[in-house]
């Protein structure tokens, strides 16, 4: 690939994470060189970084781990968008803890005591009627009646 093709990718992965303005903002925009000398960047800018340049990689597996902790809920919502849409040929495992980040995955597995005890889908975990997951996911909705659902993931959270 020539060198402005993967500036190119790199400038609409860093749009579909939300992170291109930052970028731009910051003296030299994508030629700055981030090594300590006083450019800050918060916690989910990072984050927004790191995954654009997962989806330009050309690997076939993306390992992300608690990838959108530390982004707000629009910003998250967007990086899964972009996450979902942008991995075709790749495998992402993506390792999570907050319910919302998992609901639209094609595969939930859920890890207990070292082994994969339960996965499926959101819809067939919950359809389950023992299973870890659907508690789970249950004990959270539980804190939250009376809210809709919307509401009741961002609490969660």
């Amino acid at each position: 690939m020539n060198m402005s093709a993967m500036l190119e990718k790199v400038h609409e992965a860093a749009c579909k994470v939300q992170i291109h303005d930052k970028i731009i903002s910051l003296p030299n925009g994508y030629e700055l060189v981030i090594d300590g000398s006083g450019i800050r960047l918060s916690g989910g800018e990072i984050q927004c970084i790191n995954i654009a340049r997962g989806l330009v990689q050309p690997h076939k597996v993306l390992l992300l781990d608690e990838a959108t902790l530390a982004l707000d809920m629009i910003t998250k919502r967007k990086v899964q968008g972009a996450l979902k849409v942008d991995n075709q040929g790749k495998t992402c495992v993506i390792i999570a803890h907050r319910l919302s980040t998992i609901i639209h995955l094609d595969q939930i597995l859920v890890i207990q005591d070292g082994g994969i005890t339960e996965q499926g889908t959101f819809t067939e975990l919950t359809a389950l009627p023992d299973s870890i997951f659907k508690g789970i996911w249950n004990s959270k909705m539980n804190i939250y009646k009376g809210c809709n659902t919307s509401v009741a993931l961002e609490a969660a959270e």
